[in-house]
């Protein structure tokens, strides 16, 4: 669907919300682990102290893939988080620190080349067969050499991974690789059964993966609903929540209706606009979680009029980022200009965010759009509720210097095959994020541009990446701080893609964040028992 918009459509955002909130069924319970990260906004004490039997929570996307290689969306990197384990691990209330997961202890060689891991003993799949080093080793080869590894430059610095016996790996790298630890820990590389890659392309299978998780997955054929249960095989202390069902609601009021009467239990990526009305409701609590991610407007860099340095100069200057800032999440994200998010290292609080229209003109001047020109903006409607408004707020800005914007809205598959691909797109809004604050995730799909996410979908390449990307990767301490300021300048001077705020996410639960929280890697993570 193709639409020009004008200032007027601005002014057509409305929500209309059911007031009618029951309780949700729930069993007896206590946990004593009281961890649970509140964001930059504030919430409210859940009135449902008692530990549930179930939750269902509901995201925006679906699920096409329980594959850690190819799993990419939201839904499917939160399933992957529940049923597969690494090596490490993110956990309920530690945020994004990595911690131990199948293994128990690791060494370093002193060329920090030569990697050692310990599982831990007696250690079960979700089947209850043995889970030794020796499908680590067969996991992380295939993470390696697998063509269609969505993660694949995380595996660059690895050479080989080898089971010298059933309980210790030994990973080769190819260079240091200080936050190893930190990507072991991603849903990428959660371990599966050395038999699970030998006839990959069986679907049956990948519908339901033995897993070595704190749950396992019960159901799902490729629908919007995944069940999943607690694994009776894990190693570790077994989640509080027996079971946890994750279900697909696009449509933003839907998802606001079934969480006040009970249908859901939590919700990702509710509009801003509905903050009030929640934190009102009696038993339902809210908050914006801050993430190591980024919103932003991907231009392609290679065809006119986004392959003049200018233009894409001009139109960060031209866009009003408090406007969208407040009328997209109530103006609690934070307004950024440059390539780092205000949560991460390589943040620059001196770039400029205020809307400069004068300097925007200028910078138009012997450009292509000097008298005026077309562009359009494409946007995926089931990113969240910003998507569309978000679109229409930068058409509306753009006109302000001569550069007029009709709205795209397409779906998913249309997305990967136009602005995914950079082929057939001029300008995109949408978002990235990693799950802690290390360089390697961001610098790999907003700056790398043969990754699967091409540079942020812009195609920037400047040979002088390379060598960043790679010093920030493979260093620590002053030398990979001076990696990532260096991309930070190339950026500045570049504009490859225009950045406008940190990523953040909405979430609404109606059950105590004391049992199952949105932690800052965007993750779901269910607390632990004593």
């Amino acid at each position: 669907m193709i639409r020009k918009l004008g200032p007027l459509s601005l002014l057509a955002v409305t929500v209309s919300i059911v007031l009618a909130a029951c309780g949700s069924s729930s069993t007896q319970g206590s946990v004593t682990n009281q961890g649970g990260l509140t964001g930059s906004a504030p919430s409210k004490k859940a009135a449902i102290l008692k530990v549930p039997a179930q939750v269902t929570v509901a995201f925006v996307d679906g699920m096409s893939s329980l594959d850690p290689d190819l799993a990419v969306d939201v839904q499917e990197i939160n399933a992957e988080g529940l049923i597969g384990e690494g090596l490490y691990e993110f956990r309920y209330g530690t945020a994004s620190a990595p911690e131990p997961g199948l293994a128990e202890s690791a060494s370093v060689s002193a060329d920090q080349l030569t990697w050692t891991f310990t599982l831990r003993p007696h250690l079960e799949f979700s089947d209850g067969t043995p889970l030794t080093a020796s499908d680590v080793a067969a996991t992380l080869n295939r993470d390696m050499t697998n063509k269609a590894n969505i993660w694949a430059d995380f595996t660059a610095p690895m050479k080989s991974a080898s089971a010298p016996n059933p309980t210790t790996v030994v990973l080769s790298l190819r260079q240091p690789y200080p936050n190893i630890k930190t990507i072991l820990a991603e849903s990428g590389f959660a371990i599966l059964p050395a038999s699970a890659y030998k006839n990959p392309s069986s679907s049956a299978y990948w519908d339901h993966p033995i897993s070595a998780g704190p749950y396992e997955m019960q159901s799902w054929t490729g629908g919007n609903t995944a069940v999943m249960v607690a694994n009776p095989h894990y190693w570790g202390p077994k989640p509080v929540i027996p079971k946890v069902i994750f279900t697909t609601i696009a449509d933003s009021s839907t998802a606001e209706a079934e969480l006040q009467t009970g249908e859901i239990d939590m919700a990702e990526d509710l509009p801003m606009s509905t903050e009030p009305q929640l934190e009102s409701e009696k038993g339902i609590i809210w908050k914006l979680q801050q993430t190591y991610g980024i919103y932003g407007f991907a231009l392609n860099d290679q065809t006119a009029p986004f392959n003049n340095v200018d233009v894409r100069k001009a139109v960060s200057d031209a866009l009003d980022r408090q406007e969208m800032n407040n009328l997209l999440w109530r103006g609690y994200a934070k307004p950024i200009s440059g390539f780092w998010p205000t949560t991460m290292t390589g943040y620059d609080p001196k770039l400029p965010v205020s809307q400069n229209l004068s300097q925007a003109r200028a910078l138009l001047k012997g450009t292509p759009c000097a008298h005026g020109c077309k562009v359009t903006i494409t946007y995926d409607p089931t990113n969240g509720p910003w998507a569309e408004l978000g679109s229409e707020i930068a058409a509306n800005d753009l006109s302000s210097i001569g550069i007029h914007a009709s709205l795209v809205g397409v779906g998913d598959t249309t997305w990967d095959d136009t602005v995914l691909s950079a082929k057939d797109y001029q300008m995109g809004f949408t978002y990235m994020y990693d799950f802690a604050d290390i360089p390697n995730g961001m610098l790999e799909y907003d700056a790398l541009p043969d990754s699967y996410f091409r540079a942020f979908y812009s195609n920037w390449n400047n040979k002088a990446l390379y060598g960043l990307i790679n010093k920030a990767d493979d260093s620590a301490g002053s030398s990979e701080l001076s990696a990532i300021r260096g991309v930070g300048t190339l950026f500045d001077q570049e504009q490859p893609f225009v950045t406008v705020a940190t990523w953040n996410d909405m979430w609404a639960q109606r059950v105590s964040s004391k049992f199952i929280d949105a932690e800052p890697t965007d993750q779901v993570e269910i607390a632990r028992e004593p």
